[in-house]
């Protein structure tokens, strides 16, 4: 049911519905990358908190 989408896209998009719509649009993800013991490991964080 699309209204449980729209409830919950928020906390599990880390951004409304709408601006998943537009493809993110003015959300600014920071990043970097790093070697770990894993290999290459990239990290992002938004206004929201880590990606």
């Amino acid at each position: 049911d699309s209204s449980s989408y729209y409830r919950k896209a928020d906390e599990t998009l880390g951004m409304t519905a709408k601006q998943f719509r537009h493809g993110g649009e003015n959300l600014a993800v920071r990043y970097a990358l790093a070697d770990c013991e894993l290999g290459r490991c990239l990290v992002a964080e938004s206004e929201r908190g880590i990606c």
